[in-house]
């Protein structure tokens, strides 16, 4: 099933990143309403827009990489070869996916965990409601965070398994 909706997530994922703007301003350049610091020449932007629109706003919205990660990926990828460009380009689909897959989860589970609890708050006091309320807050924050960080070690192993120029 996941290999059928493949395709209908990269054709979304792709048409939602093209609709990006990103815009360069001092210190970096603005996608949305966040800046990332990376230097690069307006030269070296435009080619790399002309060829890979959607992979500026992966590359630079990725949670998994880090700031040098970003700023060394978008200097080597006109010269990345086809093969590494598609590796990069599956890490930070994958990603995309992942982590849309955590907010449908998350989603899931905030609904049910409503439902549970309005059945059950018949019955407690306001205090005790609170507290059961911050309880599993709590606990599916752990859990979203020990999903990112398996996301982000999975991309550094695959970052590590892709060929180097």
């Amino acid at each position: 099933m996941k290999k059928r909706l493949y395709p209908l997530v990269m054709t979304l994922a792709v048409a939602t990143a093209s609709a990006m703007a990103y815009e360069r301003v001092d210190g970096g350049i603005q996608l949305g309403t966040h800046t990332y610091p990376v230097v690069i020449s307006d030269e070296l932007l435009a080619q790399i827009d002309a060829k890979f629109p959607y992979l500026i706003d992966w590359l630079l919205s990725s949670e998994a990489i880090n700031e040098q990660e970003k700023q060394f990926l978008l200097e080597k990828l006109p010269v990345m070869t086809s093969s590494q460009r598609q590796r990069l380009n599956h890490i930070l689909l994958q990603e995309r996916v992942n982590l849309e897959q955590l907010n449908q989860e998350y989603k899931r589970r905030i609904a049910e965990i409503n439902k549970k609890f309005q059945e059950k708050a018949k019955d407690l006091s306001p205090q005790e409601l609170e507290k059961i309320k911050q309880r599993m807050i709590e606990k599916m924050k752990a859990n979203i965070d020990a999903a990112i960080t398996r996301t982000a070690a999975d991309n550094d192993k695959a970052t590590s398994r892709s060929p180097q120029q």
